[in-house]
């Protein structure tokens, strides 16, 4: 199928061959007959001699021996005697047969996301069904003894409200996927295997919040090295914030180890955790927004670690600017400061005040 399948107009005007305007100006004007108009919808079957033209609507059909269009603007009509006031060329105003798309060439890639344009692309050659990835089930537990539901009103001491369970859902439904929350477990290495294991399997990846570091009730990487092969790949990533995450496989699902502290957690999901789940998507192009900016200070890292650094950023004479905000990686005011996540590459020792560096956007 080509598409369009006519010569057909872009613009509002008259059909021509483009060699009878050549040298008409508004000082000298050329001068056409008009034969007809063209119907929208309608086929032409009438072609133009030589002197002769059709108004044509936009998006109608060309008349044979037709190569250009006059627009309206750049024409003056009296009665049949049309006066041309600019000279075109061939094809000007003109979308060719095929020119969109062409019989066997490429419509999208495999793994392209399936916007608004890509249905309509679909929907204008013909194409009702296609095949696509469902949408990847991520299943979460929260771990820790500290841990107790978000909406408890009464906050006792020592306790830790489960912000992070939210904030993971929200961002893996803004990812497109769909999330189960399988509940708070205490630091019990049999309970924390039993759940993992039930909710593995009713899912395509399962996430972890909290455990992950090194300590005496720290039971996250046995739990997951346990789940299935070949098991934990890594536990602690030279990033920051996010230093004791760990990522591994369970016969042929990802797991996924995230820190307790809010900001750790969610930049590991937003920045390594949106790339596992753009595999299970098929995405075959990263989904991350980011911009240039430029730090308003200047911002000290370790070379071998790749920092992320939260930021404010904000928009003056068409460029950005970033913001540090300093805070530790358990402060959850942090977040809902920052508008993104200025990148540090590992092999920098840091930013220099007013240098330009990548931001992902939050």
């Amino acid at each position: 199928m080509f598409l369009p399948s006519f010569q057909r107009s872009s613009v509002d005007g008259f059909a021509v061959r483009a060699s009878d305007t050549f040298g008409a100006s508004e000082s000298m004007p050329g001068f056409l007959n008009m034969i007809g108009k063209v119907e929208m919808g309608q086929e032409v079957r009438d072609a133009i001699s030589p002197g002769q033209t059709m108004y044509v609507p936009t998006g109608g059909m060309l008349p044979a021996n037709a190569d250009a269009m006059l627009m309206i603007e750049h024409a003056e009509e009296n009665d049949d005697l049309i006066c041309a006031y600019k000279q075109i060329a061939p094809l000007e105003n003109v979308i060719q047969v095929g020119e969109d798309f062409t019989k066997g060439a490429l419509l999208f890639k495999k793994g392209t996301k399936i916007r608004s344009q890509e249905i309509g692309a679909l929907a204008a050659n013909g194409i009702t069904e296609v095949s696509v990835y469902r949408k990847p089930v991520l299943a979460y537990l929260s771990t820790g003894d500290e841990i107790v539901p978000s909406d408890i009103s009464e906050l006792p001491l020592g306790k830790i409200r489960d912000m992070n369970a939210v904030t993971i859902e929200s961002a893996a439904r803004e990812m497109g996927c769909d999330f189960i929350y399988g509940g708070i477990i205490k630091d019990e290495g049999d309970a924390l295997q039993k759940a993992a294991a039930e909710f593995l399997s009713k899912s395509d990846c399962l996430i972890l919040s909290g455990g992950s570091s090194v300590g005496t009730k720290d039971y996250s990487v046995g739990v997951l090295d346990s789940l299935g092969s070949p098991g934990v790949y890594v536990h602690g990533i030279s990033i920051k914030p996010g230093k004791p995450t760990i990522i591994g496989s369970a016969d042929g699902k990802p797991v996924i180890g995230l820190p307790g502290h809010p900001a750790s957690a969610l930049v590991i999901f937003q920045t390594i955790g949106s790339k596992i789940v753009n595999l299970l998507r098929g995405a075959t192009e990263s989904t991350t927004a980011t911009v240039y900016a430029k730090s308003s200070k200047k911002i000290a890292s370790a070379v071998g670690r790749t920092d992320y650094i939260r930021v404010t950023l904000t928009k003056k004479d068409n460029f950005y600017f970033a913001e540090p905000i300093h805070g530790k990686s358990g402060l959850i005011s942090t977040l809902v400061e920052c508008n993104g996540l200025l990148y540090i590459p590992e092999n920098k020792e840091g930013i220099e005040k007013d240098e330009i560096a990548e931001v992902v956007l939050q």
